[in-house]
């Protein structure tokens, strides 16, 4: 994540004028040299790559007319890089003197480590070992996650993990603001989002105790699973009291991936996935997650955040206060990503209506009275099942009508079969 972008957006402060609270970009580091010694200088690209600019709010600003207002904002962020390892890590020393001026940014060292309890376990076979099962390095690292998790508890509405060889993609802070607000129109309360792959672009909520549990359920399951999959279990719905996922999706996924993994050396295990096949900036990843926090395109071709409304999300802002739905008002839109020529692009897509059905218009004068009451339908079925853009309390009022939504549609349907 560009250190300099994040500084930009002002992370002394706790809220913004939008009434969105500050989110922590929490990084996990340990050194890892090349083979003379030297920095491999992972986490400074990760710290420093200019990966977030302006680029995804200018394009909203050009649509003004078009996008509402209320789409257009700003995020306060704050930058907490946590070193495992005191005194052994070169790269995380220059990084902290070169930015010890700067609020935005936090450099800590894990002074009380919490060591591996299990360290006279078998080593499994990294090449053997269909259950995944945690090596001693697997663990540690679970480790080191719940300290980096306590250090920041309670201390932002929101807290994003990556790893230090998992720099941010171009637009990715925009886009993190993009995804929270989307998810909590969705839900009242969820557990997770997932932007990108393995332990990596996690999003969690922060407020008060909320990330007590999770720390709780990783402490426990240290001996058993590696951390990414202790993050997707708890996302789904895991806990020390349930040991299943839960049948009601408390996790989302995002559709595009928005950290760039460009660690040749691993950390973990002489085994894993080769970084030449792995997901790229702005390219889908589900098919390297479980079903259970993968992007599922064949229920939602035409969305980027999993479930969808209509596949899981059954209605938009039901749960918010109408006189805070505005700020919801982007639902009218999904993010589309393309390939032109060498070129990725990212553009923000108005929604679509779906078609109910069709048929040919009678050929009389008639027909012609069809156009003004038929555009009305389709402004109506456009208006409760997304909400309009040109209403500041559209997505209120789309959630009202999205409770009787199911009822015209089967009276429709009832009457065209007649």
């Amino acid at each position: 994540v560009g250190l300099g972008r994040l500084l930009e957006a002002d992370g002394g402060h706790e809220t913004h004028a939008y009434g969105l609270p500050q989110l922590i970009v929490a990084v996990g580091t340990v050194a890892r040299v090349d083979e003379r010694g030297r920095p491999k200088g992972y986490l400074q690209r990760t710290v420093e790559k200019s990966g977030v600019s302006t680029a995804f709010p200018a394009a909203l600003d050009a649509g003004v007319g078009e996008v509402p207002a209320a789409v257009r904002y700003a995020l306060p962020v704050r930058m907490v890089v946590m070193n495992h390892v005191p005194g052994a890590h070169e790269e995380f020393e220059q990084l902290r003197n070169k930015y010890a001026q700067h609020p935005g940014a936090e450099f800590v060292e894990n002074q009380d480590r919490l060591l591996d309890p299990y360290d006279r376990m078998p080593i499994p076979d990294d090449f053997n070992n269909p259950d995944d099962v945690p090596g001693p390095r697997v663990r540690q690292q679970t480790c080191d996650v719940i300290r980096l998790l306590e250090h920041c508890q309670e201390r932002s509405r929101y807290l994003v993990l990556i790893e230090d060889d998992f720099p941010a993609c171009e637009g990715t802070l925009a886009a993190l603001q993009y995804v929270i607000r989307k998810a909590t129109a969705y839900r009242r309360h969820w557990r997770g989002v997932r932007t990108s792959f393995g332990a990596n672009g996690i999003i969690l909520p922060n407020l008060g105790a909320r990330l007590s549990p999770l720390i709780e359920y990783a402490r426990d399951q240290i001996a058993r699973r590696p951390i990414d999959h202790i993050l997707t279990q708890w996302m789904c719905g895991n806990s020390l009291q349930q040991p299943r996922c839960s049948p009601v999706r408390e996790n989302f996924a995002f559709r595009w991936n928005l950290f760039e993994h460009i660690g040749f050396q691993s950390s973990l295990r002489e085994t894993g996935v080769a970084v030449d096949v792995t997901p790229r900036c702005w390219e889908p990843y589900g098919d390297l997650l479980w079903s259970v926090d993968g992007y599922n395109e064949l229920e939602c071709p035409y969305d980027d955040m999993w479930p969808c409304f209509g596949k899981g999300i059954t209605a938009i802002g039901d749960h918010l206060d109408l006189l805070e739905v505005d700020k919801f008002a982007f639902h009218n839109y999904w993010i589309r990503v393309a390939l032109e020529g060498n070129t990725l692009d990212v553009t923000l897509q108005k929604r679509t209506v779906p078609l109910l059905f069709s048929f040919e218009a009678p050929e009389s004068a008639a027909a012609s009275r069809l156009s003004t009451p038929a555009s009305r339908v389709h402004s109506f079925f456009y208006f409760f099942s997304f909400g309009s853009s040109s209403s500041s309390s559209s997505i209120g009022s789309g959630a009202f009508f999205s409770l009787i939504y199911p009822l015209i549609l089967a009276l429709l349907v009832g009457v065209v079969s007649l």
